[in-house]
């Protein structure tokens, strides 16, 4: 399971966009030269209407055309018209049906019959009196009056081809414009045609099972199949209990907490896999507009199942956490209870999980964080190395969990834990310059079609703040080339000069992901301690003393502890600012819970991928796991107990 992105998708965008404008265009058109009043116009043609539904319903015969070989624009415009009409009438229809006694029903009626005319007359300009195509036409009528049917009176299934099956019927107007397309192309290719509704059948499936989930309660109330509920049932079976002990409130957390949910958005992406090969053989660049709606709703599928597990991972976390303080009273106690618990954390595969946003939980760069933290007290573990190896993609590098794009942060920890290992890295980090952008900083993603694919959202199409140099990011990136001996290129020199320029700046922050800049001017430093580079020192330590004095009362430890590893690498840093170190060091050792984590802090901020700037004062950044321009917490604690450890060795060496 990885998430599906296509280096297409603006121009794909692009072009939907246009057919919604050109055809609703045409379809006003179409009404009013008819003589419809502007009122019934203006409820058929609603713009609220259209924007509730999926794009692809207003230009449907598109999403299949270049299969068929179908390029006249005429054509195409008056199918969609059809089919844009016959899908208003269904939608009337059942709401008609679903609320017997609203007042507005003649309306709707009335509508929805004038949509079947005109739906009716478009294809009998096309197909006249041909039997082969109004057979087929009434046989998705009836699939339709079966799904309806179905619907209403299916309270159990006895496998998941019935399931299957009402979800094909459900989509029978879709499948018309498939009909169509075969009945007006030139070559009556059976297979194709077969293929094409077989690859529709399973993506509504998927489609199916998503609309379930987010529909319960609707779907409860007015006693129709759902099956989120069926598994819901069969699960409580197996544990001798009956769904008719909850409320709908509590089946509806049910289906999370107890897996269902997670489970069906697994089934419905391998649903979408089979629809995806079953075109695979008769697609081309030029056929994407149907494969982009399947990888789509793929990957609204991921988001959904990595935020399942998510929330249920952050769920069972906080009923195990400890909230009873530590007794400690040595840096040895505390350095070793925080290698106890991060031992604990550790998943059977080597891994760590920390971070909740919306691309789910993170493993792969957490894993490659703790690892690297580690690796500087030879404290890595090999399970860990091998987790990182397994999951280094077909691009050579590292992404934020196992299933989102690789971007370059991840990579950075990865190539520094693996050369630790003296592991090979060259071809990875050959691949991992490419996202150095031309004023020598390195950007977290580094291709515009693919971030804005994978993002999967209509609403997001400038992702400049995501592409941007980010001078947090851009600090592991300089200790990267110095660990891996690449401060001879130019690359390298053109990173020092974007990390000077920065530092000499007067910005009051200059980390984008990061609420300060303690994090980022650790690697910073460090990296130019190894290559003695005087100026980048300099620039350093003055940044650094002055997030000391911003950050002094704060109990944020993830910050804290990155302050004490910082001060701690500059003897005259030490020297200077003793008190306020030591007395950072005891807070650390004085905060440390009984199971050797550290409080989880929110620290990690999560911009709008279209913000530039972090620092305006216009964003109110809120604690949260969802959407953007909200801060996130290590709700694991992981990323904060490993600092605290590696912070505490740190200072202890300092004292000796």
């Amino acid at each position: 399971m990885l998430l599906k992105t296509n280096p297409y998708y603006t121009k794909l965008i692009s072009q939907k966009e246009a057919l919604i404008a050109t055809i609703t265009a045409s379809l006003r058109n179409y009404l009013e030269s008819n003589c419809y009043p502007t009122e019934v116009v203006n409820e058929i043609v609603s713009e609220e209407f259209i924007a509730a539904n999926p794009s692809y319903y207003v230009y449907y015969p598109y999403l299949f055309k270049d299969y068929f070989q179908i390029d006249d624009t005429e054509t195409l415009d008056m199918l969609s018209i059809a089919g844009f009409l016959y899908y208003r009438a269904v939608i009337l229809i059942d709401r008609i049906f679903d609320d017997k006694n609203s007042k507005h029903n003649f309306k709707k009626y009335f509508i929805a019959n004038i949509c079947q005319e005109e739906t009716i007359k478009i294809l009998s300009r096309f197909f006249g009196e041909n039997p082969k195509f109004w057979k087929t036409w009434n046989l998705r009528k009836f699939e339709y009056a079966k799904a309806y049917k179905l619907d209403k009176t299916l309270k159990s299934i006895n496998d998941i081809s019935e399931f299957e099956a009402l979800a094909d019927y459900k989509s029978a107007f879709g499948k018309i414009a498939i009909d169509c397309l075969f009945q007006l192309s030139n070559k009556k290719d059976k297979e194709l045609y077969t293929s094409l509704l077989a690859s529709h059948k399973y993506f509504y499936v998927a489609f199916q099972i998503f609309d379930d989930i987010k529909d319960y309660t609707e779907d409860v109330e007015n006693e129709q199949f759902n099956i989120s509920k069926y598994e819901l049932i069969l699960k409580l079976q197996t544990e001798n209990d009956s769904i008719d002990s909850y409320t709908i409130a509590e089946q509806k957390k049910l289906i999370y907490l107890k897996g269902i949910a997670e489970n069906l958005y697994e089934k419905a992406t391998n649903y979408l896999d089979k629809s995806i090969a079953l075109q695979a053989d008769f697609s081309s660049q030029n056929t994407q507009l149907w494969t982009n709606e399947i990888d789509g709703l793929y990957n609204t599928g991921i988001t959904h199942f990595l935020n399942i597990k998510g929330f249920i991972s952050m769920f069972n976390s906080q009923q195990k956490l400890s909230l009873e303080s530590h007794s400690n009273t040595t840096i040895q106690e505390a350095v070793e209870s925080a290698d106890s618990f991060l031992k604990n954390s550790q998943i059977s595969d080597g891994s760590w999980n920390d971070i909740l946003n919306d691309a789910g939980v993170s493993d792969v760069w957490a894993t490659c964080f703790v690892t690297q933290t580690l690796s500087e007290f030879n404290m890595e573990s090999a399970e860990a190395i091998a987790y990182i190896q397994k999951h280094q993609l077909a691009s050579k590098l590292w992404s934020y969990n196992k299933i989102w794009l690789e971007d370059a942060d991840s990579s950075s920890f990865a190539l520094l834990s693996l050369s630790k290992q003296e592991i090979p890295t060259e071809e990875a980090f050959n691949q991992w310059l490419m996202f150095q952008n031309k004023d020598g900083g390195f950007a977290t993603y580094n291709d515009k079609n693919i971030l804005i694919s994978s993002l999967n959202s209509p609403n997001i199409k400038n992702v400049n703040g995501w592409l941007q140099s980010h001078f947090c990011v851009s600090a592991v990136a300089f200790l990267v080339c110095v660990e891996l001996e690449k401060t001879e290129t130019l690359a390298f020199q053109n990173l020092r000069t974007y990390l000077l320029n920065q530092l000499s700046s007067k910005k009051h922050l200059l980390s984008y992901w990061w609420t300060t800049d303690a994090y980022a001017l650790y690697y910073v430093l460090l990296a130019a301690i190894k290559t003695n580079d005087t100026e980048i020192i300099r620039l350093s330590e003055i940044r650094t003393e002055i997030e000391l004095k911003r950050t002094v009362k704060t109990t944020n430890y993830f910050y804290k502890s990155y302050l004490l590893k910082t001060v701690c690498l500059r003897a005259n840093l030490l020297k200077k600012h003793r008190a306020e170190i030591d007395n950072i060091a005891l807070q650390i050792i004085s905060n440390q819970f009984a199971d050797g984590s550290w409080k989880g802090n929110y620290s990690l901020k999560m911009p709008h991928p279209s913000v530039v700037n972090t620092a305006r004062k216009d964003i109110q950044w809120k604690p949260g796991n969802k959407g953007t321009n909200c801060i996130v917490k290590d709700f694991n604690r992981v990323f904060t107990t490993v600092s605290c450890l590696s912070a505490l060795k740190n200072y202890g060496a300092s004292l000796s």
